[in-house]
């Protein structure tokens, strides 16, 4: 069965509750990303949404030098403080609340 945006959202979601560490989320959303089917997202808006997750998650290290800074990457507490407030204002789906918001 293809991956789906709620496969995205319980990999978001569980990263952000913590049942999820960074490492899973790493090696799991960029295969469920790439992989959607082409008519998964409702629309552009949406795919762009979680295109930009999965790039932030491409350039977060542990603990990047201020060389890997200067290109770019975050630390993985600086990730999660981002995806949380993405999450917070963004609706991935029409007429849902906010992945942070649903139980």
């Amino acid at each position: 069965m293809p991956d789906s945006l709620e496969t995205l959202d319980r990999l978001i979601d569980g990263f952000l509750a913590g049942s999820i560490p960074f490492a899973t989320l790493e090696s799991q959303f960029a295969p469920a990303y790439l992989f959607m089917p082409e008519d998964a997202f409702p629309d552009v808006e949406t795919e762009v949404w979680y295109g930009v997750i999965h790039e932030r998650i491409e350039w977060t290290s542990s603990a990047p030098s201020d060389e890997e800074r200067a290109f770019g990457w975050t630390s993985i507490d600086e990730f999660r403080a981002w995806l949380q407030s993405t999450v917070q204002t963004r609706r991935p789906h029409p007429g849902q609340a906010p992945i942070s918001a649903r139980s």
